[in-house]
């Protein structure tokens, strides 16, 4: 019975020894870096897209000669957007619903 236990105590030092040692290598490891779902970059995506058309559509100018032309590709620069909101909704699995 003596002997059964000296084993068993010899094994589980080395094994925690083992582990001492072990353990600066593993905190001494880089955190991996966070995947990023492919919905939560076109979510990304769309916002940068929304974001540039916003700071478009604020720059333009009532009074300026260029007006017309402005306008005009705010509203291609919007249509693309929307073809773009149109892809990811279309991409999507399963409709997405959120809690209030």
């Amino acid at each position: 019975m003596k002997f059964s236990t000296q084993k068993y105590l010899a094994g589980l030092l080395t094994l925690l020894f083992g582990l001492f040692l072990l353990t600066p290598a593993i905190a001494a490891r880089p955190a991996p870096e966070p995947t990023v779902s492919p919905l939560a970059a076109d979510l990304q995506a769309l916002l940068t897209e929304a974001t540039a058309l916003n700071t478009q559509f604020a720059g333009i100018s009532m009074g300026a000669d260029t007006f017309c032309s402005e306008l005009v590709t705010a509203s291609q620069a919007s249509s693309t957007h929307i073809a773009s909101i149109e892809a990811v909704d279309a991409s999507l699995s399963a409709p997405l619903t959120l809690d209030a």
